[in-house]
């Protein structure tokens, strides 16, 4: 288990990572076509679980991005066009766990935060996020245009997990 000075090293380069990676993508013009996705894999205790096997699945199109969760139990998916996908997430000696109808919205970053349950990797547990995931720590002010570059409309949603970078 990893002491507590090193899960908070951890949680600030993961979410340093997010602002970074929000940074870049503005940068090059593409965070308004774009989106992210990251969490954290964790046990029921809360521990971290390196080494989960993390699967992206977009439903519009069955394209599927992989990822690997780091030390500190983190990943991030970057560059995600708008769209519903269904995360799914494996762990030897853990249920295979998936998040359905996850929805990735231009300029945001969805936290998918995922906790496994122990058990036989072929037991499956379902959980429908049905709604938009919001992450009440930020405000950030979002803009919907259509694909004429014509506002559709201005929501203030809460977004990014960076605020607790900056905390203490």
């Amino acid at each position: 288990m990893l002491s507590t000075q090193t899960s908070t090293w951890y949680r600030r380069f993961y979410q340093l990572f997010l602002f970074l990676a929000f940074l870049l993508a503005s940068h090059n013009g593409l965070a308004d076509a774009v989106g992210v996705g990251a969490g954290v894999v964790r046990d029921t205790t809360g521990a971290a679980i390196p080494g989960a096997k993390i699967t992206l699945t977009r439903l519009s199109t069955n394209a599927v991005l992989s990822r690997v969760s780091d030390a500190g139990g983190a990943f991030v998916f970057v560059e995600l066009a708008p769209d519903t996908y269904t995360l799914t997430v494996e762990a030897n000696g853990f249920k295979r766990t998936s998040l359905t109808r996850v929805v990735i919205q231009v300029d945001q970053a969805s936290k998918l935060d995922v906790v496994l349950q122990p058990g036989d990797v072929s037991e499956y547990v379902n959980v429908d996020i049905g709604a938009p995931l919001i992450d009440t720590e930020q405000n950030t002010l979002s803009n919907v245009v259509d694909n004429q570059g014509r506002l559709l409309w201005t929501t203030r949603l809460a977004s990014c997990c960076c605020s607790q970078f900056y905390a203490s």
